[in-house]
């Protein structure tokens, strides 16, 4: 190596050996350029699928941008899946038809990519350059980029270390509360007076909605021989108009395939309302109406059997629900279940002494006077 890439190497690594995470990527892509004497140099992380590549840093020649995404089937960065070089001298836009619009428009002539591997050898991004006039890629190019491509794929591994470390306590920390949370509720209803109940059930469906990051729940009470489910209960987070007293009730008619589910026992998930389809059709209807994104819908059990259902839903993005949150939602659909019937066995029975109270009321004094007029 000649002492002119020396001094160009010496350079790249003075400007980034310091730096870590995004700092690092930042320097790695200006000082690349101006090594391989390159108007664009970016490096990328490729997704799951290798469907997308993600860039982490994009030199423009005059400006830095990071963290967009491009579609990596048909461009010239599909070419280093193979684990090789991708190296084009010339005419690089006219061998990427699927590309060649933006390429144009960059002013793209030639271009080198080295690919990034993670410890088990598979492909997870590249680190690569574009030229704005023809290039005789050389040896030495290489070379320069294979260097920083090992620093650039230990970083990449060291970051998604980090990520998955944080994750693990992010999951540790939200199991934590959901425990807390469980404990809470279950407590809440123990030794609750059968006059609170409608005021309980309201807060649990409130704290469990905004733990499975929903935007609005209700509370479903089958009737008439599960021939039709009415709404008892709504909560709804600041801002979200409530839609209790509007929507009322759903009939059995109205969406069969939604009562057979949660009558057979069954949660019934929806990430995006256009996933449904066929017999689910008239949910996608209702969601459509409501304004509401995603939705699940949780049994409500009493005595093993469903007499209702929970509905969370999300109005403003798509949703994935959780083993966790739907762990949750079941138990609360026993805790309501539960909490429901007991006050109305209460309602009952205060409703049955009342009757027998009044039963039993002395009437001599009706009598004695009835008797007096009749002897008169």
């Amino acid at each position: 190596m000649s002492e002119r890439d020396l001094q160009i190497l010496r350079l790249i690594d003075e400007g980034t050996a310091a730096k870590t995470g995004a700092a690092f990527f930042r320097a790695l892509v200006q000082r690349l350029a101006e090594a391989l004497e390159s108007k664009y140099a970016f490096v990328t992380r490729f997704s799951d699928d290798h469907a997308t590549a993600h860039v982490l840093a994009f030199w423009t020649g005059d400006a830095l941008q990071e963290h967009f995404e491009y579609p990596l089937p048909g461009s010239p960065c599909e070419q280093v899946l193979n684990g090789e070089i991708a190296a084009y001298d010339r005419g690089v836009a006219d061998r990427f038809p699927l590309e060649r619009e933006q390429l144009v428009a960059m002013g793209a002539e030639s271009y080198l990519a080295v690919p990034l591997r993670n410890p088990a050898g598979r492909v997870r991004g590249h680190l690569a350059v574009i030229a704005t006039t023809p290039k005789n890629w050389q040896e030495r190019d290489f070379g320069i980029l294979r260097i920083f491509a090992a620093r650039t794929a230990a970083e990449i591994d060291r970051q998604v270390a980090e990520q998955e470390l944080l994750d693990a306590n992010a999951e540790l920390a939200r199991r934590a509360e959901l425990e807390g949370l469980i404990t809470a509720v279950s407590t809440r209803f123990v030794t609750l007076e059968a006059g609170d109940v409608d005021a309980a059930i309201e807060t649990s469906l409130g704290e469990v909605a905004q733990f499975a990051r929903s935007e609005r729940a209700r509370v479903f009470h089958t009737m008439d021989d599960d021939a039709r489910a009415v709404v008892t209960h709504e909560w709804a987070a600041p801002g979200i108009e409530p839609t209790r007293h509007s929507v009322g009730s759903v009939t059995r008619e109205e969406a069969p395939a939604v009562f057979d589910h949660f009558i057979r026992n069954e949660v019934l998930l929806v990430r995006h309302r256009d996933d449904l389809q066929g017999e689910f059709q008239p949910l996608r209807t209702m969601m459509e109406r409501q304004g509401v994104l995603s939705t699940i819908i949780v049994p409500m059990v009493y005595g093993n059997r469903p007499v209702g259902a929970l509905a969370f839903h999300s109005l403003h993005h798509e949703q994935e629900w959780s083993d966790q949150d739907v762990r949750l939602l079941r138990l609360l659909g026993e805790i309501v279940a539960g909490a429901m019937f007991r006050s109305e066995q209460e309602r009952q029975l205060r409703h049955r002494l009342e009757m027998e109270r009044i039963r039993d009321v002395p009437r001599c004094g009706v009598e004695e006077r009835v008797g007096i007029r009749s002897v008169q």
